[in-house]
């Protein structure tokens, strides 16, 4: 969830809220810039890294929202050995900032903005949408002014998942909390089965294949239907199309020889870059949970360690 979604949920509440951030980090730190938490009287929403650095802040936070009047947005450097007495032995600036309910409003109608930029002393004044498509977490200083920019919602990846099976299921679920906005596709609309996770849109089609065609460019697949001759065929057009980020296919290597050596005697391209069995190495349990965990994590060491251009933006940001 967005730390936007976040202080509008807490606002809906009826309390004032503040929304302390990680506006920037040097050496080692619990959390990377632009993690976020709400902070209410009663209650909290995120985490900046758990701790002495997020009990302080915490404390802080709810000192002003008990007190009469709110303050204005400031930024805080702390230096998370001497004054949290955490060993990571970096520091991070946090940013403070106050909200009341009758921001909400405002707060709502910034939803669609590529990024959003506040600033960070002085009274408090209404955050800006910024044209900045490409943001995720800054602090930049002119004129005196100090002022945090950073994307209205977490960066994701764009992740078809054809198949609705167990593991499918099963993978639906570990990706639910991860960066990654997941296409659901099956023909068979009775497996959507509840939950489905908020990153998570079902799409139910006679034809699978009509899907690949709508995908956007850098995308990632994930091929697990209940068919070896759809797979085969989802297989051959998401490689034909050339501009995906990652392909990977449930399967043993037996799998995955068979369809390599069909699809290079159709002369379809990039062969190589058809990942067959899916997941971590080292991991060979087959019950669906497993598969599933192993998948999440080697799905995010490819998202952190990027080979496109595409997801060169999705690393971590810092001063």
């Amino acid at each position: 969830m967005s730390w936007l979604r976040n202080i509008v949920d807490g606002l809906g509440t009826g309390q004032p809220a503040c929304l302390v951030t990680v506006a920037c980090t040097k050496g080692s730190v619990p959390r990377e810039a632009g993690t976020s938490m709400v902070v209410l009287i009663d209650g909290i929403g995120g985490s900046i890294g758990g701790g002495r650095l997020e009990h302080r802040a915490i404390q802080q936070a709810r000192a002003q929202l008990t007190a009469a009047g709110l303050p204005g947005p400031f930024l805080e450097e702390v230096v998370l050995g001497p004054q949290c007495g955490q060993c990571c032995g970096g520091k991070v600036w946090l940013a403070f900032e106050w909200f009341e309910p009758s921001d909400l409003d405002h707060l709502r109608s910034l939803a669609n903005a590529p990024a959003i930029a506040s600033k960070l002393n002085g009274p408090k004044r209404p955050l800006e949408a910024v044209d900045d498509a490409n943001a995720q977490c800054r602090v930049q200083e002119s004129a005196g002014e100090i002022t945090l920019i950073r994307s209205a919602g977490k960066p994701v990846a764009p992740l078809y998942l054809f198949g609705a099976g167990h593991v499918g299921r099963a993978v639906v679920q570990a990706l639910g909390r991860l960066p990654f906005h997941v296409r659901w596709v099956d023909s068979r609309p009775e497996m959507f089965a509840p939950p489905i996770p908020d990153n998570v849109v079902p799409r139910p089609a006679l034809d699978p294949l009509t899907e690949v065609g709508r995908a956007p460019s850098q995308t990632y697949y994930l091929v697990m239907t209940h068919e070896h001759d759809l797979d085969e065929r989802l297989c051959e057009q998401i490689l034909l199309r050339r501009d995906f980020v990652y392909l990977g296919l449930i399967g043993s290597e037996t799998k995955a020889r068979r369809f390599q050596m069909r699809l290079a005697n159709r002369d379809v391209p990039g062969l190589e870059r058809l990942t067959c069995p899916i997941g971590l190495p080292g991991i060979r349990g087959k019950d669906p949970a497993i598969i599933a965990a192993s998948v999440a994590a080697d799905l995010l060491q490819r998202l952190e360690h990027p080979q496109n251009d595409w997801s060169k933006n999705l690393g971590n940001a810092t001063c």
